[in-house]
């Protein structure tokens, strides 16, 4: 009589209820494009055009980064020059991101790959090196923060 019982209490509670299993897969954020282009958003990189210098330039030691347009990307010249480090890379920027106070960009190559923030408000880009570059001495780097130089 008890395993009966049992059985009657069981039974219903091991019967699938179709309303509480049902899945619905949902719409990834990463969906949106990654590039964050509106088609309606027309953006323009002519404030970024000039050149800038490393924040840490001193007698001995300049690194200049030059941008100049290149279709929907963006060009640049990175130079460096130290008693022990010279070396210059130039390539392209492919920008990827475009918020309200700050772009990025990458330039993706064989010897040297790098990240590039635009902080608009400020008039700097922090450069980092993603990886081993080959592009500069060991012991140099073209990665820090350059200042725009300003115009007279």
């Amino acid at each position: 009589m008890r395993s009966l019982f049992l059985l009657l209490i069981i039974l219903p509670a091991c019967r699938p209820d179709s309303s509480t299993h049902k899945h619905t897969a949902e719409v990834a954020d990463s969906a949106i494009s990654f590039k964050n282009e509106d088609p309606e958003l027309k953006v323009s990189y002519e404030n970024l055009y000039g050149q800038y210098l490393h924040e840490s330039n001193t007698r001995g030691f300049t690194a200049l980064l030059e941008l100049s347009p290149l279709g929907n990307d963006l060009s640049f010249t990175v130079s460096l020059q130290h008693s022990s480090c010279e070396s210059n890379l130039n390539g392209t920027i492919g920008m990827v991101y475009h918020g309200e106070d700050e772009y990025a960009g990458f330039f993706d190559s064989e010897p040297c790959r790098l990240a590039f923030n635009f902080f608009l408000a400020e008039n700097k880009i922090r450069i980092d090196e993603i990886g081993i570059c080959q592009a500069h001495p060991t012991g140099c780097s073209f990665g820090g923060t350059y200042v725009k130089r300003k115009t007279d």
